[in-house]
């Protein structure tokens, strides 16, 4: 009961899982507003680009754009590195030095253009921009981003038999786990993976024969991917083909239309995806190394691109090990959310290790180890889809709730008869909810 003077308003816990994941969206929400310094605390390059076409497409030109973007990054720039003393010469002296280069380093045509075949971002941006400002703008469009990431979690689980509370302890992870930081910075990563869940999403529709939809829903999540990061999707696709591939040669489970068609799919989305930039001229793998071995294309291409790239790869992962041997919890827990998958939602953990293979292979693609966590973000699924199982689970043990039923039913008789066949409910209903197909499996009979 909560007393208000003499009027008294009951206070109920909430149980639909809509209105605990509010509470989850508004807790996050306040976190995101309340504390934006805490959480966006570095300054990015590559936002100053970003700002750059957001600006263009609002309709002004090269020169102002390039202002403006200098102007917020050196602002920025003074705000997360230096004190109350010594902003104002930190901001002054960026601008100076930069403007008199005709903008921020590195400013060659060649690494402009990875850009500028990223449309997607900045045109989704603009409207907020044009309506709110710079700074607010971007900042709110960063929050129904990070919102829309979180209810597409809950959806996410809940479409591949997830029960609702680890649907809910899968936004709780998303809000937790490293994807926090990236869904709130002003770069690519937020679309990013609110389109890789869409795809993931897409994929179960098609697997629980709901293919229309599925297709639609994948689609329109391709499309946006395309056009916010076209490099990124192209191995999802990429990945989804091999994933299931493999799986239907080690197991007649995989063998079956559904599947076929998401790999058909998912071959077909790979084949135009990878042709598409070609005709646009966009930057591909090649481009990419030289990036990385001529900094940002400023020195000559040396000689063995590739084999610098398999020398590089090597040192990259060793480097990465050595670094989680020091700090091992992040991977205990995505390594517990694999085994989870793949004990209990095995054809879930298919589709979600597809995502986690695209960001290995985008880390694999540029193995620098100050860029590994934004470049394999992806991996991070495997523990916001798989944890959560551990909530099914707790739900599934036979007699941990039975005194909280026991007591519901005193309260409400007649409250545990199913509505459908009058009979008394034996304690199991938490467990069709959690999990419709004992298996664990949506493909299992197609």
């Amino acid at each position: 009961m909560l007393r208000l003077g003499r009027v008294v308003v009951p206070l109920r816990w909430p149980r639909s899982l809509a209105a605990w994941a509010l509470i989850v969206s508004v807790i996050a929400t306040a976190v995101m507003v309340g504390e934006p310094g805490k959480i966006r605390n570095t300054t990015w390059n590559d936002t100053y680009r970003y700002i750059t076409a957001i600006e263009r497409d609002l309709g002004k030109s090269d020169a102002q754009a390039k202002a403006i973007a200098l102007d917020y990054y050196c602002t920025d720039l003074a705000r997360t590195t230096g004190n109350a003393a010594t902003k104002a010469g930190i901001r002054s002296g960026c601008i100076a030095q930069w403007t008199a280069a005709g903008g921020l380093s590195p400013n060659l045509p060649r690494f402009n253009q990875i850009f500028d075949s990223r449309p997607g971002y900045p045109l989704l941006a603009a409207p907020f921009v044009a309506g709110f400002g710079l700074n607010r703008g971007l900042a709110l469009l960063s929050v129904l981003l990070t919102l829309l990431a979180g209810w597409g979690v809950v959806l996410l689980i809940r479409l591949a038999g997830g029960g609702t509370l680890a649907a809910l302890a899968g936004m709780v992870a998303l809000y937790t786990m490293p994807t926090w930081f990236w869904l709130n910075q002003f770069l690519t990563e937020a679309p990013t993976l609110v389109c890789t869940i869409a795809v993931l999403i897409g994929a179960v529709l098609i697997l629980r024969g709901r293919t229309r939809l599925g297709l639609v829903v994948s689609t329109i999540a391709y499309v946006c991917g395309f056009v916010v990061r076209y490099s990124t999707f192209s191995v999802q696709a990429g990945c989804m083909v091999l994933t299931i591939g493999l799986l239907a040669w080690w197991s007649r489970e995989w063998r079956n239309r559904r599947a076929g068609l998401l790999a058909l799919y998912n071959a077909g989305v790979l084949v135009v995806l990878t042709l598409l930039p070609m005709a646009f001229g966009w930057p591909g793998f090649k481009d990419s190394l030289e990036d990385t071995f001529t900094n940002h294309y400023a020195k000559p291409t040396p000689p063995d691109l590739y084999g610098k790239w398999i020398s590089l790869n090597r040192h990259f992962w060793l480097a990465t090990a050595k670094n989680y041997l020091h700090d091992p919890l992040v991977p205990a827990l995505l390594i517990l959310g694999a085994v989870l998958l793949w004990r209990y939602r095995r054809d879930f953990g298919a589709i979600v290790g597809a995502a986690a293979l695209t960001g290995l292979v985008s880390a694999a693609a540029h193995p620098l180890t100050s860029q590994l966590d934004r470049l394999y973000f992806q991996v991070y699924l495997l523990g916001i889809c798989g944890l959560p199982i551990l909530a099914d689970l707790i739900e599934r043990q036979p007699g941990l709730f039975e005194a909280v039923r026991a007591s519901r039913a005193e309260a409400k008789p007649g409250a545990a008869k199913d509505v459908t066949s009058g009979a008394t409910d034996d304690g199991h209903s938490a467990r069709r909810k959690a999990d419709p197909d004992a298996a664990g499996s949506f493909v299992r009979t197609t």
